[in-house]
């Protein structure tokens, strides 16, 4: 894990920086820099150079060294955070300069598309033709089952999330709602519906009745208006469910994390296309 700089250290590392980055970008995470990197040159012009991005270890650092760093003192820069549970609470952004919150829950939700099946698939089954790779995966009937399973789980959590701050949420591995059978771990529906209930019991000791079918009939309103992407944690929940079949179907060998670098080299800018119009903005 990288060191965490003070909010003027912070800013003084960026500025060593200046001979290799073009641009400064300061995000939340504390490794996989490279998929980072990968990403951002992805949608920048070629002839602005980035080497390397400033993670500052968590989004309220994030929003923090951002909110010292407010001045127009010519220095092209973006701090990038989370949407986290913003979306589907209804949350608005920090209304902050320099300030991107992602429309996503996180940044591993916008790598997972059927694009990215195919780029993947294509190296790791050299012998499938694209149309055999995008079969095997079945993408859209995959996204539309893990849909169903987990955005009401994720409600749950939101619920928890506003109501009950201390309760674990999204630390609650994945691994927890796996039944394991012949075919591999698959999502179980009734794990699932398990700790839903228990979420909410847990929720109602911090509050009245009334209070906790409010918001749940807000984060339901809410949910029923956003896709899987802004609802659901891809980094703790769809992207190791994403990995996992990426490694039984097209054949991967690789860690998560190099997965996100491989998807990375190969961002679809529909999945995140306020980001890409938001660098090249910064570029100019």
């Amino acid at each position: 894990m990288r060191p965490q700089y003070s909010l003027r250290a912070t800013r003084g590392l960026a500025r060593l920086k200046r001979h290799f980055n073009d641009i400064e970008i300061f995000v939340e995470d504390t490794k996989n820099v490279n998929m980072w990197v990968e990403l951002i040159r992805r949608i920048i012009p070629a002839h602005i150079r980035l080497k390397s991005v400033n993670q500052l270890g968590g989004r309220d650092r994030v929003i923090a060294a951002c909110k010292a760093d407010q001045s127009d003192d010519g220095r092209r820069k973006l701090y990038i955070i989370d949407g986290d549970f913003d979306h589907i609470l209804g949350k608005l952004k920090p209304a902050m300069k320099f300030l991107y919150r992602l429309k996503a829950y996180c940044l591993e939700n916008i790598f997972i598309s059927e694009s990215s099946v195919k780029y993947v698939g294509a190296a790791s089954k050299p012998d499938c033709t694209e149309q055999q790779i995008v079969s095997d995966f079945s993408f859209q009937n995959w996204h539309a089952s893990v849909s169903r399973l987990l955005i009401p789980l994720f409600r749950a959590y939101a619920v928890a999330h506003s109501l009950a701050p201390s309760m674990t949420t999204t630390g609650y591995s994945v691994t927890n709602f796996y039944d394991h059978t012949a075919q591999g771990p698959t999502l179980s529906k009734e794990k699932i519906g398990r700790h839903i209930i228990k979420i909410l019991r847990h929720a109602r000791q911090s509050c009245a009745k009334e209070d906790l079918r409010r918001k749940w009939r807000e984060v339901k309103n809410n949910s029923n208006a956003l896709g899987v992407s802004q609802c659901v944690s891809g980094k703790d929940y769809l992207f190791p469910i994403f990995h996992l079949r990426m490694c039984k179907v097209l054949s991967f060998r690789g860690t998560p994390e190099q997965l996100k670098v491989h998807l990375a080299r190969a961002f679809d800018p529909k999945m995140e296309p306020w980001l890409c119009r938001r660098l090249r903005a910064l570029c100019v």
